[in-house]
């Protein structure tokens, strides 16, 4: 009987055992499948990945940003400038990071931005006075570039005009080119800046007076001093269209002098400068009328270099045959300009 019991007490273990061994190993793969179903899930994009970036995914690659080598820095730098902006706004935050790599993937990325709101802008305030070149460069154009604008932007810009960088400098120039009205007290502080970084951030600085228009009245004497010192080089005179646009008698004559004194023959180098003194004369209509004299001269000359040669381009006599017939149809008509 004992031994009867013994025997079916042996079985019962045996069988339970048995059990174990037949339910543990399927259990077993199906927690080391449910693992990798949530690392899958939760693990964030290889680096260098160019999957498009959705929702949620902008401090996940920030994080790959840390670690990750040039090339991928820049795919996913790329990744960052094409968040949205409640997305971009949070990006912003990490200008302030101690981190170098991610400063610079953060400005990189907020300059390439197709647009930035104020409280984006504002948060890229810190990067302005960053250490790195690269940072206050990317953060000045992503400012200057925003929805933010008005007194605080045009301050901020004006103040790094001092900045040890010749396109930091030049950069701030341009963004004040931006902000209207609010840059007209700055305008001592961008003529300065033609005069000295003339060879630098001198041409940037005609950018903002071409973009303020009447705004930049009082730059001329500046506009002018860069001309003379940038005589000579292949660089698109943005100097002279600044002229066109603030429109002042201090302007045309400026503009005049640039054309007298730059002409000269039809295979000079310099007509280039006279064809483009000539269009922003034609921009002060009758006002423009003092230019008179010498714009004859100018298009006399083109008249009888054309004739015999017809492989010249005439373009500086078309300039200043345009330009008399917005100033004074009747002189041009005695001239025998015809409007086309």
């Amino acid at each position: 009987m004992n031994g009867s019991l013994l025997m079916n007490s042996n079985d019962d273990s045996d069988g339970r055992l048995e059990h174990r061994r037949r339910t543990l190993l399927p259990g077993l793969l199906m927690l080391g499948g449910v693992l990798v179903l949530v690392a899958v899930v939760l693990w964030p994009t290889r680096p260098g990945s160019t999957d498009t970036p959705k929702q949620g995914t902008g401090v996940a690659r920030v994080e790959e940003l840390r670690r990750a080598d040039r090339t991928s820095a820049e795919a996913i730098i790329a990744e960052l400038s094409k968040l949205d902006r409640p997305e971009l706004r949070e990006l912003a935050k990490f200008i302030k990071d101690d981190n170098p790599n991610v400063q610079r993937g953060v400005a990189i990325a907020m300059a390439q931005a197709p647009s930035l709101d104020v409280e984006t802008a504002k948060e890229l305030q810190a990067g302005l006075r960053d250490p790195a070149v690269t940072v206050r460069e990317n953060c000045a154009k992503a400012v200057g570039r925003s929805e933010w604008k008005g007194p605080e932007v045009a301050a901020l810009m004006a103040a790094m005009f001092a900045d040890q960088s010749r396109d930091v400098r030049g950069i701030a120039a341009s963004a004040l080119g931006e902000q209207r009205e609010a840059a007209r007290p700055h305008i001592p502080a961008l003529s300065k800046l033609m005069k000295e970084d003339w060879w630098g951030s001198g041409p940037a600085a005609a950018v903002a007076c071409r973009k303020l228009g009447k705004i930049a009245i009082g730059a001329e004497p500046s506009l002018r001093s860069l001309l003379i010192q940038r005589m000579g080089w292949m660089d698109k005179d943005e100097a002279i269209e600044a002229l066109g646009e603030i429109r002042t008698p201090q302007a045309l004559n400026v503009l005049i002098d640039q054309v007298r004194d730059t002409l000269g023959p039809p295979s000079s180098r310099n007509s280039d400068k006279v064809e483009r003194a000539c269009r922003a004369i034609a921009k002060f209509g009758p006002e423009g009328r003092p230019a008179l004299y010498v714009l004859k001269r100018v298009y006399e000359t083109g008249k009888r270099s054309a004739a015999p040669d017809p492989d010249y381009d005439s373009a500086c006599g078309m300039a200043a045959r345009e330009a008399i017939l917005a100033i004074d149809p009747a002189e041009a008509k005695a001239l025998g300009i015809k409007p086309k």
